[in-house]
């Protein structure tokens, strides 16, 4: 009888032992399924921030093509500015040329001068001087 009391004893004890451990383990496994939910919150945190890296990107491509265009068509605008400067500056020029005045001989201006004002004090020598400015 002993014997069997003392066996009670020990499976009692193995008992307390065990559901010991069975309570050790329910807090090991209460700490593994929090570390679960975090792991699946990380998890979805980290696909949201891919999603928005990936529209970031998609994005930036998009603003490149329209700055390239941008580039380009400033490019065309800038050649298209000096072509037509050039054009007008050449047009003026030949516009100019064209219309450059005769002057008249300097005996006969100095008469037609004299014809209108009687008293005029000017000579031969003024005219010239007054048409090689003019000439220039």
């Amino acid at each position: 009888m002993q014997q069997l009391e003392a066996s009670d004893a020990i499976i009692r004890s193995r008992d307390r032992e065990i559901a010991a451990l069975n309570a050790r383990l329910a807090g090991k496994d209460e700490i593994i399924a929090e570390a679960g939910e975090q792991i699946a919150r990380l998890e979805f945190e980290i696909v949201a921030a891919n999603q928005k890296i990936s529209n970031a990107e998609a994005e930036i491509q998009v603003q490149d093509a329209e700055l390239e265009s941008l580039n380009s068509e400033l490019a065309s605008e800038k050649n298209r500015f000096r072509e037509l400067s050039a054009t007008s500056i050449r047009a003026e020029l030949t516009h100019l040329q064209q219309i450059s005045i005769e002057l008249p001989e300097p005996a006969d201006l100095l008469n037609r001068l004299k014809s209108q004002r009687k008293k005029s004090k000017a000579d031969l020598a003024d005219i010239e001087a007054i048409l090689e400015i003019l000439d220039k």
